[in-house]
C-alpha cells in the first residue's frame, strides 16, 4: 500500500488520518509512497427549499467561508506533512521516497470521495468529530471505491505491523481483505488468524487459511474463539485486546449495511468501538 488518500478537513478532526497513512506505507514498502490529501468544498445551495431562492449576499459569504476552509485544510495539511518529514510532489516522483500532494474538488463529498479514492491503494480517515460524519464516509468509502479503508484509533499508530489481527468469517469480504492485505501480513512481524466461532459463514476454516498464509510467508498463527453470549464485535475486540493488536484487518459488511444499521453487527460494534487503527475493505 504505497498510495493512500487522505480526505482532509483540519488539522484536530484529520491529523490522526494522516499519520496512519504514513505508517501503513513504511511498513509496508520502506520509504517510497505516495499521499495526497484531499480537500471537497461544499457544494453552495441557490434554493432553499419551497422555491425560496436564497439572497445573493448570504451565497457569497457561504462560498467566502468555504474558500475560507479549503485554504485552512490545505495548511494544516502541508504543515503536517513537512513535520513529518514528507516532500511535495506527484504519484510519478515517489520511486525513492515518500511525497505528498493536495486536490481540492467542490460537489458532493461522499460521491467524490468514493469515486476518486478507486486511483489509490486505500483511504484513510479519522475517527474524530468533524465537518462530516466519518462514519457516513467511511461507508461512503467502503462502497464505492472497491478500496480498503484505514480508520485511525486513538492513539498514533507506532509499529503498527507488529501484532496484526485478521479477522476470518469465511465469507467472501473476509477473502477480499485477505487477498487486498497479503503483502501487509507478509510484513507483519505476528499475525493472528482469529476465527469466532457462531459468527461466520460457509466457507474453508481458519486452519485452512493459516497454512495458506503460512505458505504465502506470513507469521500465521490460528486463534479459535466461541462466540457464547457475547456480540461478535465485542469478541473480536475483546481478542485483539488480549492479543495487544496493533491493527485489526476485517471485512467489512458481510451481512447487509441495512440489516447491520437495523439490528447491528460485528461491522459497526468494531468501527464504533475499536481504540486500535483499523483497515476494512467489502
Amino acid at each position: 500500500m504505497r498510495a493512500i488518500l487522505v480526505p482532509y478537513h483540519d488539522f484536530d478532526s484529520s491529523a490522526p488520518s494522516l499519520d496512519l497513512a504514513l505508517a501503513v506505507v513504511r511498513a509496508a514498502g520502506g520509504n517510497r509512497g505516495f499521499i495526497q490529501g484531499m480537500h471537497v468544498k461544499q457544494q453552495l445551495p441557490v434554493i432553499a427549499g419551497e422555491g425560496i431562492t436564497l439572497p445573493g449576499d448570504y451565497i457569497a459569504q457561504l462560498g467566502e467561508q468555504s474558500e475560507a476552509q479549503a485554504k485552512k485544510s490545505r495548511a494544516d495539511f502541508v504543515r503536517q506533512a513537512g513535520e513529518l518529514g514528507l516532500r511535495e510532489g506527484e504519484v510519478d516522483s515517489a520511486a525513492a521516497e515518500t511525497v505528498y500532494s493536495w486536490r481540492e474538488f467542490e460537489g458532493a463529498e461522499m460521491q467524490i470521495i468514493g469515486e476518486y479514492s478507486r486511483l489509490f491503494d486505500a483511504v484513510a480517515l479519522s475517527r474524530t468529530p468533524g465537518l462530516v460524519d466519518w462514519r457516513t464516509v467511511c461507508e461512503a468509502a467502503l462502497f464505492e471505491s472497491g478500496r480498503p479503508v484505514l480508520l485511525a484509533g486513538a492513539r498514533p499508530p507506532g509499529d503498527i505491523l507488529h501484532r496484526v489481527v485478521l479477522v476470518w468469517n469465511r465469507s467472501t469480504e473476509t477473502a477480499r481483505t485477505a487477498a487486498m492485505t497479503v503483502n501487509l501480513l507478509r510484513a507483519a512481524a505476528r499475525v493472528m488468524v482469529l476465527e469466532v466461532h457462531g459468527a461466520t459463514v460457509s466457507g474453508p476454516d481458519g486452519k485452512t487459511l493459516c497454512a495458506h498464509l503460512v505458505g504465502d510467508g506470513v507469521k500465521a498463527e490460528l486463534r479459535e474463539m466461541e462466540l457464547g453470549d457475547a456480540q461478535p464485535g465485542a469478541a473480536i475486540l475483546k481478542a485483539a485486546g488480549e492479543f495487544n493488536a496493533t491493527l485489526l484487518i476485517k471485512g467489512a459488511y458481510t451481512h447487509s449495511r441495512l440489516r447491520q444499521l437495523i439490528f447491528g453487527g460485528a461491522t459497526r460494534e468494531v468501527i464504533d468501538q475499536a481504540g486500535i487503527p483499523l483497515l476494512l475493505a467489502h
